[in-house]
């Protein structure tokens, strides 16, 4: 097996393996590597909370006008390793992030030959992103444990087929047994403002025997306050039992996973009741177990559900008169962002100047002509404001303001500017469920009659 992933210092800085330079190219296998994420561990090794194993190599390639640059190069590992079950990341003389190539698993090469017996070359075509005068190192990331065997590495330069053996380079070799892996997705969309659930778990048998009998058990941590729909299962083996409205368990025979292959689970779920606004995070486990063999993964996933209540007040002093816009958040819902719509209705008679709108656009209702600031308006006027990408926090409020002078009235009796939301949404309605807008279409109106004062209906 590979080595469990443990810390590792680059000084002094070691090899595990440093192949003297064959036609100006050498090859690498240092003692410690680098992660995506910065972590530096011993190379190879095998993070247990991933489920993954990490290889590194390095090639180098001088300047000297002879050698030519390395076009692509082969590496045996498990023939029994699926495409699907590995990634390669490149990065450029330190230049940069690791970024994500592609390969090939081929088992016989025009170049490089026959793979040694139980491996299959892992290719890589640099495809010119890089010359001579370089250092290149590539991380090799598997799913699953593998133990490690001494192989040769071969590169391709130019005519060149170079072979680099000199008994040190540590490969991934297949498992002396059947072996069970376990890689779980879990993750949720929303769509028409409902949560839908759906969960991957490939179960991979690793190793170079046949796993028969295989159990499998997903247990799934349900949230109080919602109500799940049908749960579809795509293995008809396996049984749901949801009898406790906490918890999932899907559990059952998968039966027979050759060598080198896979099985994947697939069970999807709606959500058809959120009883109170609130995080909702699932939490769950794959476990799944054959003879002498056993592997887990755990994922969770989270969804937002919100709800907003509108209250509209008025400001009157001596002609100047001002509408609030408060949205606030009700019970537990988390921070949201929300987009919504305000109509002022300013009636035949009256004469208004609007000197602020706090940031959000109003046009004339049913086209794109702005309203104008600090000018002379003229009733009737039906008057549209949207304001976007409104933030709500979590037991918060958020507000909006309008400010309008009553200039004139021609008008005998009460004129009334009445003013109502008549519209709220989320910003990203995939992000989050909303639940319910209160008082949506509450008004306030001011009523103007020589003086002005305000009203609430």
């Amino acid at each position: 097996m590979a080595n469990i992933a443990e810390s590792c210092n680059c000084v002094p800085y070691e090899n595990i393996c440093c192949c003297g330079a064959f036609k100006g190219i050498s090859v690498v296998q240092p003692a410690c590597q680098t992660l995506l994420d910065g972590r530096i561990i011993i190379n190879p090794a095998y993070v247990v909370d991933e489920n993954k194993s990490y290889w590194t190599y390095k090639f180098i390639t001088d300047c000297d006008k002879e050698t030519r640059a390395i076009s692509n190069f082969g590496i045996p590992i498990c023939e029994f390793i699926l495409q699907n079950s590995i990634k390669v990341y490149e990065k450029i003389d330190g230049c940069g992030k690791f970024k994500e190539v592609p390969f090939t698993l081929i088992k016989n090469d025009p170049n490089f030959g026959t793979a040694p017996n139980g491996y299959r070359w892992l290719k890589v075509e640099t495809s010119d992103r890089y010359d001579k005068g370089v250092c290149v190192a590539y991380i090799i990331e598997i799913a699953g444990d593998y133990p490690y065997a001494i192989q040769p590495i071969k590169v391709k330069a130019g005519q060149n087929v170079c072979t680099f053996d000199c008994g040190c380079f540590l490969v991934p070799k297949c498992q002396g047994q059947g072996k069970l892996s376990a890689i779980k997705e879990c993750k949720n969309k929303i769509i028409n403002n409902q949560v839908f659930f759906e969960y991957k778990i490939k179960v991979i048998n690793t190793g170079n025997a046949t796993l028969n009998n295989v159990q499998y058990k997903d247990t799934i941590n349900v949230p109080s306050n919602l109500v799940l729909g049908s749960i579809t299962v795509n293995i008809p083996t396996l049984n749901v039992d949801n009898s406790n409205p906490n918890l999932i368990v899907i559990s059952g025979n998968i039966g027979t996973i050759n060598a080198g292959q896979q099985k994947e689970v697939i069970y999807t779920f709606p959500v058809i009741e959120i009883k109170s606004p609130d995080k909702y995070v699932f939490f769950n486990t794959v476990e799944v177990a054959a003879f002498e063999t056993e592997a887990s993964d755990s994922c969770s996933t989270s969804f937002d559900a919100v709800k907003i209540n509108t209250e509209k007040l008025c400001y009157v002093d001596g002609n100047n008169a001002q509408y609030k816009i408060i949205l606030s958040s009700i019970g537990n819902s988390p921070d949201t962002k929300v987009d919504f719509e305000d109509n002022l209705f300013v009636p035949a008679g009256l004469t208004v100047k609007f000197t602020d709108f706090s940031g959000c656009m109003a046009v004339f209702t049913g086209t794109d002509i702005p309203i104008p600031l600090n000018e002379e308006l003229e009733g009737p006027l039906d008057i549209t404001i949207s304001c976007y990408d409104v933030m709500i926090p979590n037991k918060g409020s958020a507000q909006r303001i309008i400010n309008l002078i009553i200039v004139s009235s021609k008008v005998v009796g009460i004129s009334q500017i009445i003013n109502a939301v008549t519209k709220v949404e989320l910003t990203e309605p995939d992000a989050q469920v909303l639940l319910g807008v209160d008082n949506l279409l509450v008004k306030s109106q001011i009523n103007v009659k020589f003086k002005v004062k305000c009203n609430y209906v």
